[in-house]
């Protein structure tokens, strides 16, 4: 019980961190005027530290573009707030340390571009049918194909 209690808090700040984000990220674009490559990294850095402050302590990926960012930051960040950060010789591997750290009750993530989610969906498809808690991120590339 004392659990599920901890875990209705958290979703509670953690929804009222996002609505706080939201607006000041709204306000912030209304009141500048910028470029693509700025807004996506401003995007980035927020989403990054959205996951953070909601305890993500495992990151496994492999480095694809254009999502390298993210493991980049993840690679820095996790050891100094006690986490964890693996970069997996595949994306099928990466996806599958993921699900271990989240089956033990890590909150865990990866993230990948396009193809990359392809290869990983097998691993996606487990967590979702054992109704493990997982975060990915998939960066889209621009153009034509996957």
């Amino acid at each position: 019980m004392e659990n599920k209690e901890q875990l209705r808090s958290l979703t509670r700040e953690e929804r009222k961190f996002s609505e706080e984000n939201y607006h000041l990220i709204m306000d912030f674009m209304k009141k500048s005027k910028l470029d693509a490559e700025e807004f996506f990294d401003i995007v980035v850095f927020d989403f990054l530290l959205s996951v953070e402050k909601c305890g993500c302590r495992f990151f496994a990926g492999y480095p694809i573009t254009p999502q390298n960012e993210i493991p980049e930051y993840f690679a820095r960040r996790m050891p100094e707030v006690g986490g964890v950060f693996v970069q997996g010789e595949s994306e099928v591997a990466s996806v599958n340390m993921v699900y271990g750290a989240a089956q033990s009750g890590t909150r865990s993530m990866t993230s990948s571009s396009s193809c990359g989610i392809s290869l990983k969906s097998e691993g996606i498809s487990f967590c979702a049918s054992a109704r493990i808690p997982m975060v990915y991120c998939n960066v889209q590339r621009g153009g034509p194909g996957i």
